[in-house]
């Protein structure tokens, strides 16, 4: 009675055609008609003030060859059935419930379900794994292994194996996209540290006086300069297909409007080169065979 009920719902209060409330009910179009029929002929208006029961006994209304034998009440018979003795053992499903499967239940879990994201990737010889343009430190020693990073909105994991190296608070901070934790970078490390910082600042001495400021701001503008180095790394691979002119500009240009990371790097060096090569086109070849403007003005040979 209760699909009975939700088919005249559907039909008076939603106003849902025969087909649409036939997929709500899970029942066919045949059904749906016949106990609309059967409501109108009974005179049945919605809302129903009407119990299950009379509702029943008004939509099949009783005959002399038929017998209306009624729903039974669910939870009885359920309660019968778990309350009922084995035929083979003692006791029933209730006392075996109790007994086996109610000691093993465990504690729902205390947080829900969170879908994770998990991505193979590798250590990078800074001790960092990269994930959708942030970074997350793990032990130095895990340099250049290969490693998967599972994700989820709240945490980052690194696991090699089976093994979970690394956690952190999953970083949404665009400012500063580099987590390390300080203990990732041991004692016995801080020399290869060191040297890396060196390394970077004497290419950048040789370079000229502004790059070797930039490199040095760069170095400075974190806690870690190993958080630096990728980008340090950036510049030195740009330097290799740029005069050495063209990227001191460049480095006297970032330094001028304070800005140190790669990406505004790359865009004042793209500016600085296109500027130049439009420099070196609008440049005037003069020589002996250029005559000038004053030889069409009267000034040239054929003045009078």
């Amino acid at each position: 009675m209760l699909k009975a009920r939700e088919i005249l719902r559907l039909k008076h209060e939603v106003g849902l055609s025969l087909r649409e409330i036939g997929q709500a009910c899970n029942c066919g179009k045949t059904t749906v008609s016949e106990i609309l029929k059967r409501a109108e002929k009974a005179n049945i208006t919605w809302p129903i003030q009407l119990s299950d029961k009379q509702l029943m006994s008004m939509l099949y209304p009783p005959t002399n060859n038929r017998k209306i034998v009624p729903e039974p009440d669910m939870e009885e018979e359920l309660e019968k059935f778990i309350n009922r003795p084995f035929q083979k053992m003692e006791g029933n499903r209730k006392t075996a419930f109790k007994k086996i499967d109610k000691p093993c239940l465990q504690p729902l879990p205390a947080t829900k379900y969170e879908y994770c994201d998990w991505v193979e990737t590798r250590v990078a010889f800074n001790y960092h794994v990269e994930y959708k343009g942030f970074f997350y430190s793990v032990h130095y020693s895990y340099a250049n292994h290969k490693c998967w990073i599972r994700a989820s909105s709240k945490t980052i994991e690194v696991y090699i194996g089976n093994e979970r190296i690394a956690v952190h608070t999953r970083n949404y901070d665009k400012s500063n996209r580099y987590k390390t934790l300080e203990e990732h970078m041991p004692e016995e490390h801080k020399a290869v540290y060191a040297w890396s910082s060196e390394r970077f600042l004497s290419w950048a001495e040789k370079n000229g006086p502004y790059t070797r400021e930039l490199i040095k701001k760069i170095l400075e503008s974190s806690d870690y300069p190993v958080q630096c180095y990728r980008t340090c790394m950036g510049i030195m691979r740009l330097a290799k297909s740029c005069s050495v002119e063209i990227i001191e500009t460049a480095s006297k240009e970032a330094i001028d409007k304070n800005v140190f990371s790669f990406k505004y790097f790359n865009i004042i060096l793209k500016q600085v080169v296109k500027n130049s090569t439009k420099k070196q086109n609008d440049t005037i070849i003069r020589h002996e065979n250029v005559r000038g403007s004053s030889a069409y003005s009267g000034g040239g040979i054929y003045a009078n």
